[in-house]
């Protein structure tokens, strides 16, 4: 197979498949509205004041892989009963729904506790990372699209794309300037000097 070939017949339909699932799996759209919301709002925030993530938001931001691991189960449970360990076509499926849990839970412990380095913590729990595991983990429960190298091939260089594009955007996007009609209270303040106040004399008393 070309490279042509293979870009219009496998390529791009399963880009398009993964992009456009909540347009034909509508109940994924609350799973997947609050992620892209965040993360839109999020990397424009990192963009426009060039601060970094921080422990607390990498704390935060790895939970959110809990709890889209809860929300899959919940789905699997109430379409399937206890029978989903029965269905065949979820072979592959209900292993990576464990293993988002498992680096949710993972995640979570190392960046309450700051046991992995610091730019390998933010790189993984950063809001692009993060959401983009999460929404790939969604397609492939609310789908039950059969996952094979040919979709992680597309997904994988899709979040290249990502990355690249909102690094580019990141480097164009002017730095806000920050409270520059407020006091700085960095700035020491004026000592008060007290005046000593004068003693007045008693005035004589009446006879």
């Amino acid at each position: 197979m070309s490279l042509n070939q293979y870009l219009n017949d496998v390529f791009f339909p399963n880009l398009a498949d993964f992009l456009t699932a909540p347009v034909n799996y509508p109940e994924m759209i609350w799973m997947t509205i609050p992620l892209v919301a965040i993360f839109i709002v999020m990397e424009f925030y990192f963009a426009r004041y060039k601060d970094e993530l921080g422990w607390g938001s990498a704390t935060s931001n790895s939970l959110v892989l809990f709890f889209i691991f809860v929300d899959m189960i919940r789905h699997i449970y109430t379409k399937y009963g206890m029978d989903f360990a029965f269905q065949e076509h979820l072979i592959v499926t209900i292993p990576l729904v464990v293993l988002v849990g498992i680096i949710g839970l993972l995640l979570f412990i190392m960046n309450f506790f700051r046991e992995m380095p610091k730019r390998v913590a933010f790189f993984i729990s950063s809001p692009l990372t993060v959401n983009y595991i999460a929404y790939f983990a969604i397609f492939a429960v609310y789908t039950e699209t059969i996952i094979n190298t040919d979709i992680l091939f597309a997904v994988f260089v899709f979040y290249l794309f990502l990355l690249v594009l909102f690094w580019v955007i990141k480097m164009a996007f002017p730095e806000a300037k920050i409270a520059e009609n407020l006091p700085d209270f960095q700035k020491p303040l004026p000592k008060l000097t007290k005046t000593p106040h004068k003693i007045k004399k008693p005035l004589p008393r009446l006879k």
